[in-house]
């Protein structure tokens, strides 16, 4: 559902984020091992990757900060967006991805109502799996009433891809730092 490119970033980033500084075999190894075969990406575009989320340091690739604050911006707001979502009588859904983030010592799937979509009546296996994706969704009465992507850092294509896997009629709402209006 996700272009491999995509879905390298994700990986890279993450690798980051959980070791703060990684060497270029440490990114190739988790990369060879997630998409094998003729999924495999080439060793330059793992180091293209790693230019944008790092910088080299003693034979080292160390995350930018820049990367850690967008990281903790994007959980802010979801953490708002539950906050609103709740205190209009909807039920949240976090996606699955965003569940482990860390947000004032806990997970936010803490705060979530729902940690899957198994509440949904009229869905496939497979398009839960793509609707679970989705940053965050408002439902009421076992229905999706609005589905929401905060995108800080990443490709805005994603989002609406995922979002387009919903009835065309629902709300679908991005939310964009300023810094990203133009």
């Amino acid at each position: 559902e996700k272009p491999l490119t995509d879905r390298v970033d994700d990986d890279i980033k993450r690798l980051l984020r959980k070791k703060h500084s990684i060497t270029i075999n440490e990114a190739l190894a988790m990369i060879f091992q997630s998409y094998p075969d003729g999924l495999t990406p080439d060793t330059k575009s793992v180091s293209s990757v790693l230019e944008k989320y790092a910088t080299r340091s003693s034979g080292k690739w160390v995350m930018k900060s820049t990367l850690e604050n967008d990281f903790t911006q994007h959980t802010a707001a979801l953490k708002k967006l539950v906050k609103i979502g709740q205190s209009n009588k909807f039920e949240i859904f976090i996606g699955k991805r965003e569940q482990p983030e860390l947000i004032d010592g806990a997970q936010l799937k803490s705060i979530a109502d729902h940690t899957d979509l198994s509440i949904l009546n009229d869905s496939g296996n497979e398009k839960i799996k793509r609707l679970e994706m989705i940053d965050m969704l408002w439902i009421d009465n076992n229905e999706i009433k609005y589905a929401i992507e905060v995108e800080n850092s990443t490709n805005f294509t994603s989002g609406i891809q995922r979002a387009s896997n919903l009835n065309p009629t629902l709300p679908k709402i991005m939310v964009l730092p300023d810094a990203r209006e133009n």
